[in-house]
């Protein structure tokens, strides 16, 4: 070989690896400038609270220009673990986590966080966490309290149904009994768990049996820590014809404002914004994304105490056409 055609031959492949490093370089500033993806695992779909926060959270996501990458483990809490730690093998800019009893998600979550990938939840009690959107629940479950007083008076005999756990309702009970202690007149029974995703059949069972066992004007309400669990029972009260038996709950789901408008068996409900919750942990995570200053730890959204006054409202807001 000539060293006119040697030259020559060196010439072409400096070119292209220049070129090689150039288009490689392009990629990977593509890479880092283009759309930002999160990933949004979610445990079920089987309530209104937890499928309209994460709906909401999903919409904000894509209005704000960002790839969402969604996922439902059905109930399976070995499988939302395993879609978080899907999301972190996959490099997912940021996380949005809900639905779940943090402690059981927290190794998965705070892994994430380890690995550079920022996480906000929603209504779950995380305490490692960006920010965790959610309603002031100490003061939910005051207003309970105030709503058991109101329909039932000092005196008289509340069902409690309640599964510990769930760090938002654990919140709640603690301010619902915290009030009631000003209350000594009222004796609370329970309290009776109803678990999760089971909690309507599950309350259901344990009030037909409480039915049976207290007859007519030995009960005079229900307190359900979160709605569901109180439809369970509000059909068990409703099936034994025990209208003098008041429902009191939290949430404000599509069901429970209907039995308030309908005059029971519920009677107040505490509505929270989950479409809110679900819009604002997303402005949080794509703001922090973008480099902007945004509001971090636990972060409320206001939530409102549902009864006859303002039950239509309510529903028409959130239900209506």
């Amino acid at each position: 070989m000539s060293g006119k055609t040697l030259w020559k031959g060196l010439s072409t492949l400096v070119a292209v690896s220049l070129l090689t490093v150039v288009l490689l370089s392009g990629c990977k500033g593509n890479e880092e400038e283009g759309t930002l993806r999160i990933a949004l695992p979610w445990n079920t779909h089987n309530n209104w609270t937890m499928t309209t926060l994460h709906e909401s959270a999903i919409a904000e996501v894509e209005a704000l220009g960002a790839e969402a990458i969604p996922s439902v483990a059905g109930g399976d809490v070995t499988q939302h673990v395993a879609n978080i730690e899907n999301a972190v093998q996959q490099g997912v800019d940021g996380i949005i986590v809900g639905d779940a009893n943090w402690q059981d998600i927290k190794g998965a979550v705070d892994s994430a966080i380890a690995a550079g990938i920022p996480v906000v939840s929603g209504d779950l009690g995380a305490d490692t966490v960006l920010a965790d959107v959610t309603s002031d629940n100490g003061q939910i479950g005051r207003l309970m309290a105030e709503a058991v007083i109101r329909f039932v008076g000092e005196e008289g005999t509340v069902v409690v149904i309640y599964e510990p756990g769930y760090a938002p309702v654990d919140i709640r009970m603690d301010g619902f009994y915290g009030e009631m202690e000003q209350h000594p007149g009222i004796e609370l029974l329970g309290p009776f768990p109803a678990r999760w995703p089971n909690q309507v059949p599950e309350a259901k069972a344990q009030m037909e049996a409480l039915l049976t066992q207290y007859g007519a004007g030995e009960i005079d309400a229900v307190v359900a820590s979160y709605d569901s669990q109180g439809v369970g029972a509000a059909q068990a009260i409703e099936e034994a014809g025990r209208d003098e038996i008041v429902v009191v709950g939290a949430d404000g789901d599509q069901e429970v404002l209907e039995s308030i408008m309908a005059g029971g068996p519920f009677v107040f409900t505490v509505a929270q914004d989950m479409a809110a919750m679900g819009t604002k942990a997303a402005d949080i995570l794509i703001g922090y994304l973008n480099g902007e200053d945004v509001e971090t730890g636990t972060v409320y959204v206001p939530a409102i105490g549902v009864d006859a006054s303002n039950a239509a409202e309510i529903y028409n807001e959130r239900f209506g056409e």
